[in-house]
């Protein structure tokens, strides 16, 4: 029976138990670790949730696995359950692969999953992949972007800036070239120029 609601778990991600309450498998997602150049396996947790639910799915996945009646099955779950429920405090009583239930001291069923195995959910390692053509969302201060509108934006100043250097040669010039005529009226003209 152990190994049979188990698979139920496993398989609709729920398993009720009568006057116990019901076990849940939450999934979690995958992360990536930048600084490790990694990405983390999806994993999944249990949760036990001691609400009387409907226990009709159950028999019936466990009257088709055994080959026997609706009734029969209802029978060999509800004693599974009442082995769980004449736990003492302290008790524990292992549920397979999926975890243990005990009795805390407020005489309540608890449950404790057990881990995952790190060597079934491995870590792989990830590199960042930039296709310089494609335009990514990115975020600049607080206003969200992407990389086609910055790049735009950045060439324009960049051509502005070049397009202007001859103005900054000219006023330069003309600068120098009234200095000289300063200069050269103050000093009564361009004598050091003739022989």
């Amino acid at each position: 029976m152990h190994t049979l609601l188990a698979n139920y778990l496993f398989t609709k991600k729920k398993c009720s138990l009568p006057s116990v309450g019901s076990l849940y498998i939450k999934n979690t997602s995958a992360n990536s670790v930048f600084g490790e150049r990694s990405i983390s396996a999806p994993t999944y947790s249990i949760e036990f949730l001691d609400n009387d639910t409907d226990t009709e799915a159950e028999q019936n996945y466990i009257a088709s696995n055994k080959n026997i009646s609706k009734k029969e099955a209802a029978i060999e779950l509800q004693s599974f359950s009442k082995k769980i429920n004449a736990l003492t405090v302290g008790q524990h009583f292992e549920f397979g692969e999926v975890g243990s239930f005990y009795k805390s001291e407020d005489n309540k069923i608890k449950f404790t999953p057990k881990e995952t195995q790190a060597v079934f959910f491995p870590a792989i390692a990830a590199q960042r992949v930039i296709h310089p053509n494609d335009s990514h969302k990115m975020l600049v201060g607080a206003k969200e972007t992407n990389t086609a509108t910055m790049t735009e934006y950045y060439s324009e100043s960049e051509t502005t800036k070049i397009d202007k250097w001859w103005v900054w040669a000219i006023v330069i010039f003309l600068l120098a070239t009234i200095a000289i005529v300063i200069y050269a009226s103050q000093h009564g003209g361009f004598r050091f120029l003739m022989p």
